[in-house]
């Protein structure tokens, strides 16, 4: 039924289209990433003791208690 040159069309549209897809999804996955990071820089603190996010209006460590700045 079809030409060798149809079905090649029909091939290179359909990986066209997954690479299409999949380029889509990263650009989802990496705003929701930036868009996280945003959010828990703004809205906590990280203890330089032991690395756990605390609270702005922490002022000392919710896990090892040394006073976080």
């Amino acid at each position: 039924k079809f030409g060798r040159t149809q079905v090649e069309s029909r091939g290179a549209h359909a990986l066209r289209s997954t690479l299409l897809s999949i380029l889509v999804l990263v650009l989802i996955l990496a705003a929701s990433a930036v868009v996280t990071n945003w959010f828990a820089r703004t809205m906590y603190n990280r203890c330089a003791s032991c690395g756990t996010l605390n609270a702005k209006r922490r002022t000392h460590c919710r896990s090892c208690g040394v006073e976080v700045k």
